[in-house]
């Protein structure tokens, strides 16, 4: 299956664009641009295209990939942008990939979190497997998927386990002014599962706690991002990588929040 999917709305409002972004900041702009003009150019004459589904079948393989991207309008659009963009290999201080084999072309690799490269990685990855002949895996599975959402006065807060309960219990959530949940992290995708926070200080991003997640924000954007991909090559060789993550965007499209959270199974 090959589905990428971009829904944008049409908006005359040009006033989104960010004029307070710190000068650290300001290099997204070029990059972001691109996919920008993607979602307000392409989108007509491609349509078809980009609600297209594809699976792959011949010779006993099966490959199947789908890529959607949701967008309400231009400004959720900066907004996934931004979380697409951004520079987590300087924040988290890990690279966005890690091979298990530095001099093998088909070796596992794995994401440790979800940006435009590591996007673009496993996208050629499987275009590759695809089209070449011979030793390739048996099976592809390369899924991603872009939520954004926007939300007036939201508080965005660590919940602990309830007592007695494990501490897998413990969630991220974002919250309503009036105390409502209107998105928590997905199941087995929790903060004690090897969860990574950073916030913005007003000049860096800078590492945290989860139980240090407690705040309020006017008017934002919240990014959910998740990122699946595995290869079976036989019975007992087959390797999955699973990478999700929240980026809360404030409304000056400064990605003030981030959680990031990756890990894969190897047989």
């Amino acid at each position: 299956m090959h589905r990428i999917s971009i829904q944008p709305t049409n908006s005359n409002n040009n006033d989104f664009i960010p004029t307070r972004l710190s000068s650290n900041l300001m290099s997204l702009r070029r990059k972001i641009a691109l996919l920008i003009a993607l979602v307000t150019i392409v989108s007509i004459p491609v349509s078809y295209l980009l609600w297209s589904m594809y699976t792959h079948r011949n010779g006993g393989y099966v490959y199947e990939r789908e890529i959607v991207r949701k967008p309400a309008n231009l400004q959720e659009a900066f907004a996934l942008a931004v979380a697409e963009y951004s520079n987590y290999s300087d924040i988290f201080s890990k690279l966005g990939l890690t091979p298990t084999s530095s001099h093998d072309p088909m070796a596992y690799v794995w994401a440790n979190f979800i940006d435009a490269e590591v996007i673009q990685y496993y996208n050629d990855r499987f275009d590759n497997f695809t089209e070449k002949v011979g030793n390739k895996p048996k099976e592809i599975e390369f899924n991603y998927e872009a939520r954004v959402f926007t939300w007036d006065q939201i508080r965005v807060v660590y919940v602990l386990a309830p007592e007695g309960t494990s501490s897998y219990n413990s969630k991220i959530q974002v919250q309503s002014s009036n105390g409502s949940v209107l998105l928590e992290n997905a199941p087995y995708h929790y903060p004690a599962l090897g969860m990574e926070f950073a916030k913005w200080n007003g000049h860096e991003h800078y590492r945290i706690n989860a139980n240090e997640i407690n705040f309020s924000l006017s008017k934002s954007y919240v990014v959910e991002m998740s990122l699946e991909y595995s290869e079976t090559w036989g019975p007992l060789a087959a390797f999955f990588v699973d990478a999700y993550q929240i980026i809360v965007v404030d409304e000056n499209f400064v990605p003030l929040l981030l959680c990031v959270q990756a890990g894969g199974l190897i047989s």
